[in-house]
C-alpha cells in the first residue's frame, strides 16, 4: 500500500488575480480559516482539469472572466491527515466584480506598495512571498497542526535533482542512479521511491501519484520540480529515450536548465545536453572538485 493510499490527497487550485492594476484576494466566510484572507480558488471537481477549475472558481467567487492564465507552480502541502496539491496560477481577469457572499468577500489590494495583506492564510502567505518575486515552481510545505505552524521545507540537502528517462525500460537503472546521488547528499525531487502500477502502458504511473491526477497533471508536477532543481539527470542505457523524456529534455533546454546524461542520446542534437557524465562525475562538477 502506498503512502497516498493511506493518506488522502486533494487537488486544489488558487490564483493570484490581477484586475484593473489591483490584486484580488478572498476573505473567507467559513471554516477552515474563517475570517482570514487568501487567494481565490477551491477544490478541483471530478473529471475537471486544473485550468478549467480555476476559471470556474474565479467566475463563481468574483464574477470575473479570465483573460489570461499561467500555471506558476505546484505546492505540495502535507498535513498529518492529508496532502493537498495546490496548483497556483497567475491570472489576468476582466469584467465587473460580483462576489459570492456565501463563500466570502473579495478584498482588493494595491500591489504597487511593499505591504502585503494582513491575516493571510499561512500557506497563501508563503505563496504570496514567492509570487511577489518570481514563480512558485515546486514548493513542499509541511504543516504541523499540533503547534499551528507552517513552513516551506528546504530540507538539509545542498543540491536537488530530477531524474528523467524511459522508466518503462530502465527503472532499475533510474533507482540505482537515485541511490548514488542520495549517497552524495543530492535530493531527488522526482521520481520518489515507489512501484509502477501500469507497466504495460507508455506513460508510467507510480503508486504514489495522486489518484486524482491526470497524466497531464503528473507531467506538470515533474516540470515544476525540474525548475526547482539544480540540475536534471537523464537516465538511459542505450541512447533511446521515450516521449515524456524527450519533452522534458526539450523543456529543460528551453528553460536553460542543466541536463546531464549517462550515455549519448540518439536522435536529439547534443546541444540539448550539458554533459555526458556519471553521477559521481556530476557531483564533482557541482562541487568543483
Amino acid at each position: 500500500m502506498s503512502q497516498l493510499d493511506e493518506i488522502p490527497s486533494q487537488k486544489i487550485v488558487v490564483a493570484w488575480i490581477e484586475h484593473e492594476n489591483k490584486i484580488l484576494f478572498h476573505k473567507r466566510n467559513k471554516n477552515p480559516y474563517l475570517g482570514m484572507i487568501g487567494l481565490v480558488g477551491g477544490a478541483v471537481e471530478k473529471n475537471e482539469s486544473a485550468d478549467d477549475a480555476i476559471v470556474r472558481e474565479i467566475s463563481e467567487e468574483s464574477g470575473l472572466k479570465v483573460k489570461d492564465l499561467e500555471l506558476s507552480g505546484i505546492v505540495e502541502e502535507v498535513h498529518p491527515e492529508k496532502t493537498n496539491f495546490i496548483f497556483v496560477y497567475k491570472v489576468k481577469a476582466e469584467g465587473k466584480i460580483k462576489p459570492n457572499l456565501v463563500e466570502g468577500e473579495i478584498v482588493i489590494f494595491n500591489s504597487s506598495n511593499n505591504r502585503k495583506p494582513e491575516n493571510l492564510i499561512p500557506t497563501d502567505d508563503i505563496i504570496y512571498d514567492r509570487l511577489k518575486n518570481s514563480k512558485i515552481n515546486y514548493v513542499l510545505i509541511d504543516v504541523n497542526t499540533a503547534n499551528s505552524t507552517i513552513s516551506a521545507s528546504e530540507r538539509d540537502f545542498p543540491r536537488k535533482c530530477v531524474l528523467i528517462g524511459n522508466f518503462k525500460q530502465h527503472l532499475p537503472t533510474v533507482t540505482k542512479i537515485a541511490e548514488e546521488f542520495t549517497f552524495h547528499s543530492v535530493e531527488i525531487l522526482s521520481p520518489k521511491h515507489g512501484s509502477v502500477i501500469n507497466p504495460n502502458d507508455e506513460f508510467i504511473i507510480f503508486d504514489y501519484d495522486p489518484p486524482s491526477f491526470s497524466e497531464r497533471d503528473i507531467q506538470q508536477l515533474v516540470l515544476m520540480k525540474m525548475e526547482s532543481a539544480d540540475f536534471t539527470y537523464l537516465a538511459n542505457q542505450d541512447g533511446y529515450i521515450g516521449k515524456s523524456a524527450a519533452l522534458e529534455v526539450g523543456y529543460a533546454y528551453a528553460r536553460g536548465l542543466k541536463v546531464y546524461t549517462a550515455t549519448k542520446i540518439q536522435d536529439i542534437h547534443s546541444e540539448f545536453v550539458t554533459s555526458v557524465a556519471t553521477p559521481n562525475q556530476v557531483v564533482d562538477i557541482l562541487y568543483n572538485k
